[in-house]
């Protein structure tokens, strides 16, 4: 049925880099939590793994997301865009999503960033992005 990946798709690289994050923060040893949920923007965690979505694609949202379970001053970044990095302050996540983006934070620290992964088989930012 599944014969013929073209692995230098977009969107098996999304896919991908999606599947290597869940791996790495061991999300299925983690419990479905909702953190916000309104009429433009929605936010949940498992563990380390922290997912914003937002439905507008006509502009910015913005959300200060409270209770992730992350610690203050720890810096998260959006895996699908290393670069895109935050700090949890005052015990909130700025997230901050534009024209229908969708992100995922992790650990900055994680070895999804910093591993065999990160250097041989993650897509750059750019083939991810498009």
């Amino acid at each position: 049925m599944w014969r013929n990946f073209d692995k230098n798709h977009d969107i098996f690289k999304f896919v991908q880099a999606i599947n290597h994050a869940r791996k790495s923060q061991s999300i299925y040893n983690h419990p479905f939590a909702e953190k916000w949920a309104d009429d433009s923007f929605y936010a949940f965690t498992r563990g380390p793994f922290f997912v914003a979505l937002t439905n507008n694609v006509n502009g910015q949202v913005h959300v200060d997301v409270p209770n992730t379970g992350f610690s203050e001053g720890e810096s998260i970044c959006n895996i699908f865009f290393a670069g895109d990095c935050v700090v949890v302050k005052g015990g909130k996540v700025p997230v901050y999503l534009n024209y229908g983006e969708a992100k995922i934070f992790i650990p900055k620290t994680s070895s999804f960033f910093y591993g065999v992964y990160a250097e041989a088989e993650a897509p750059s930012n750019e083939e991810i992005i498009g």
